[in-house]
Order: structure tokens, then C-alpha cells, then sequence
């Protein structure tokens, strides 16, 4: 007797477990928000947000997410850094996007599970990219500088034009920018980083681990120093 009613017990909470999930999913509703942005310089983004990055005459910021999750986003700006995150212990459902638009920007630093895309090409004067953990940028842009910092599982797609690149590679980072035309590039890769780049003055590349380095562009000085199962070519 005492086992029947216990196995009815049990139905009993599965049954009202799935009603709960069913009521949450049919209660969910996709929110959008205006955030009010000024005066910054930099964007610091942590999470899994999926930003479409945008060059204007005005800051603007625009989230979507779930409307209960709407509250749990946290924007601010802070010494001249626009920071977009989630409320710590935060459960996350449902897609997170971010649509901002900037004037002029000279630091990103994406962590997390953060995808950035560039909506169109940007201008910029020097720009320090930083990414980590599986972290995604596909960016146009044209600079005079331009300095990046990746690792874990970071993947980075750049198209464009700069006179200086330099950029460290670690962990699992792919780096694709032979249509990022350079004229001088300073490549550090280690771990099981892969990257391709192109450059017309100088390249320098020092590779270690199983890093992969490719370059193109026909540069008027190479400069490599590769170590462990590191491999370096031309394409």
C-alpha cells in the first residue's frame, strides 16, 4: 500500500513539474528594451549575447531577450566602458541580442560565449580587440592600429585594412584575416591556435605548441620563429 501511494506521489510531481514547464513556455515572450548609452569609448560584454555592432552619428543600444530576462540585463557605462552582462546566477532561455551603435570606439573585450558582427565596414583610428572563451568576431574595418588578445576557443574573422596589426593567439583560437590587408603584422600563436594572415611590409610570427600560421600578401621582410609542432607557410 505504502508503495503505491508513493509511486502516486511521484506521478503527482511529474505531472505538475510538466504542467510548470509547459505554463513557463507558453508564458515566455520575447522583450525589447532601448537602453540610454552615452559617452564611451570602449564595450566590455560578457554572456552569450549576440551583438550586431554598428558605426553612427548617435550612441544607441537596443536589447532583445526574453521579457523576464529583460530585468536581469545589466547596461551601464563606467569610466568610459558601456558593460553588457547578465545578473550573476542568472538562468538563461532563449536568444540574447544586442543591436549598439557607436561614434568611436578604441577597445572591445568580449567574453563568454559573445558573438560580435559588424553590420558594415567601420572606421577606426587604433582599436584593441580581446576576446576569450568561445568567443566570435566578424568585423570589416580599416585602422591604423590595430591589437588584439585572444584564447580558449576564440574565433575571429576580420576583412579590411590596417597599417599595424599585432595579435596573440592561445588555446584553441582560429584567426582568419587573409582579406585584412596589412602592412606590417606581429603574429603570436601557441597552443592549438591556427590563424592566416596577409601583410606587404613586415611580418613577424613566432609560433609554439601545434600552432598553425599562413600567410599571403608577398611581404618585403619575414621574420618566423616556430617551436614545438608549430607549422608555418605561404598560401
Amino acid at each position: 500500500m505504502k508503495t503505491i501511494t508513493a509511486q502516486k506521489n511521484f506521478l503527482l510531481q511529474v505531472i505538475l513539474l510538466i504542467t510548470l514547464a509547459i505554463t513557463i513556455s507558453l508564458t515566455a515572450r520575447a522583450g525589447k528594451q532601448d537602453r540610454p548609452v552615452k559617452n564611451f569609448s570602449k564595450i566590455e560584454i560578457s554572456g552569450a549575447f549576440e551583438v550586431t555592432l554598428t558605426q553612427g552619428s548617435a550612441e544607441k543600444l537596443t536589447i532583445e531577450a526574453d521579457e523576464n530576462l529583460l530585468p536581469k540585463i545589466i547596461t551601464e557605462v563606467k569610466g568610459g566602458t558601456l558593460i553588457i552582462r547578465i545578473e550573476n546566477n542568472t538562468h538563461i532561455r532563449g536568444d540574447l541580442k544586442a543591436y549598439l551603435t557607436f561614434i568611436n570606439l578604441d577597445g572591445i573585450d568580449i567574453s563568454g560565449a559573445v558573438k560580435l558582427i559588424g553590420s558594415a565596414p567601420m572606421k577606426f583610428s587604433k582599436l584593441e580587440i580581446d576576446g576569450s572563451g568561445a568567443s566570435k568576431i566578424d568585423l570589416d574595418l580599416s585602422a591604423s592600429r590595430v591589437d588584439g588578445d585572444f584564447s580558449g576557443a576564440s574565433e575571429i574573422t576580420l576583412k579590411g585594412t590596417a597599417t599595424d596589426f599585432e595579435i596573440d593567439l592561445s588555446g584553441a583560437s582560429d584567426l582568419e584575416a587573409v582579406d585584412f590587408k596589412t602592412q606590417n603584422c606581429h603574429l603570436e600563436c601557441s597552443g592549438a591556435s591556427k590563424a592566416s594572415v596577409f601583410a606587404t611590409g613586415t611580418l613577424t610570427v613566432e609560433g609554439s605548441g601545434a600552432s598553425q600560421v599562413s600567410y599571403a600578401g608577398n611581404p618585403a621582410s619575414v621574420n618566423s620563429d616556430m617551436s614545438g609542432a608549430s607549422k608555418f607557410n605561404k598560401i
